[in-house]
């Protein structure tokens, strides 16, 4: 990862505890989570880990980035990143599971967050002898940091998780560095973050979403978030309109199913803002897990986010 020269280790390490991460003259906020001793207290080591399944994608990646990839028997079908996670048997979606399919695979651990389910899936699990741990969501820069040193304590690997926190801080310090660097040059720019799948669901995400958070730090404005959606909802072509987005924030499978950018273009509204005016460089997309999965690379995407929406003179300022 290619780094700017600003990098304040120890600022964002403090920032991360205090529940507050600032880009520029706007703020990406959080609640407080507690010191890392604390999250380790709330998730003692697992009694066996030889045979995992985490059940969303972005613990998923956090269990393969602490090096326990060798241990997993399966994920769930979000789980994209990395490669061999994507490739593992599948359990079905973390939202609609089924407690016969996960104890086919054998599992002594199953991780997860409190929003997969439904709820007695994991009952029976446990009535099973299986070890369910729960981890939190939240939706906020808090959570990269939180999800990883939750695992690890409960992997009983701490160093390897503030490794990685350590790594994705860094990342995030480089994207805020960026990010002010183009608030102070041009301003923020209006960013729509979008949830496409085929012509007919259009959704906008919005406060409490997590990638509202993502914008705010990459030095933009949360469309969704000004336009009263929270979490998110669905979009009519007179509220896009109405909203003028200067980007539109996509994944990568989404912009697929409906044809790429021009199939984006042709659903009424899109083309009419100043991101469909111009498409090649407002039109952002990235991975899913990587967009939305507030993973240990979220870091890496405030990062690229700032980039891309601050283009110049900023994206010279990252030294190779």
């Amino acid at each position: 990862m290619c780094r700017v020269a600003y990098s304040p280790r120890a600022a964002i390490a403090a920032v991360l505890l205090t529940g507050s991460v600032s880009a520029g003259s706007g703020a990406a906020s959080a609640p407080t989570e507690p010191p890392p001793a604390s999250i380790a207290e709330r998730f003692p080591p697992a009694s066996d880990t030889s045979r995992i399944i985490p059940v969303t994608g972005d613990l998923a990646e956090v269990v393969y980035a602490l090096g326990f990839g060798d241990d997993v028997v399966a994920t769930d079908i979000s789980a994209t990143h990395p490669p061999d996670a994507a490739d593992a048997p599948k359990i079905g979606y973390q939202r609609t599971l089924d407690a016969e399919t996960i104890l086919a695979f054998e599992p002594t651990l199953v991780l997860a967050d409190d929003r997969a389910g439904p709820p007695e899936v994991f009952d029976a699990l446990r009535a099973a002898g299986v070890e369910v741990v729960t981890v939190p969501f939240h939706a906020d820069l808090q959570a990269p940091a939180y999800k990883v040193r939750a695992v690890a304590a409960t992997l009983d690997v701490a160093a390897a998780g503030e490794q990685l926190v350590a790594e994705f801080e860094a990342d995030l310090a480089d994207g805020l560095a960026v990010a002010d660097a183009g608030v102070a040059a041009g301003g923020r720019p209006l960013v729509l973050a979008l949830y496409v799948r085929g012509e007919q669901v259009q959704l906008a995400f919005g406060d409490g979403s997590g990638i509202d958070a993502v914008v705010e730090a990459a030095g933009g404005r949360d469309a969704g978030t000004e336009m009263g959606v929270t979490g998110n909802a669905e979009l009519s072509t007179e509220a896009i309109i109405e909203a003028a987005p200067d980007f539109l924030l996509v994944t990568t499978s989404g912009l697929a199913s409906v044809g790429g950018a021009e199939g984006l273009l042709a659903i009424p509204g899109f083309a009419a803002t100043p991101a469909g005016a111009d498409p090649e460089r407002r039109i952002l997309r990235f991975d899913d897990q990587f967009l939305y999965g507030l993973g240990p690379r979220t870091g890496e995407l405030v990062l690229e986010l700032a980039t891309a929406l601050h283009p110049s003179p900023v994206a010279t300022s990252i030294p190779h």
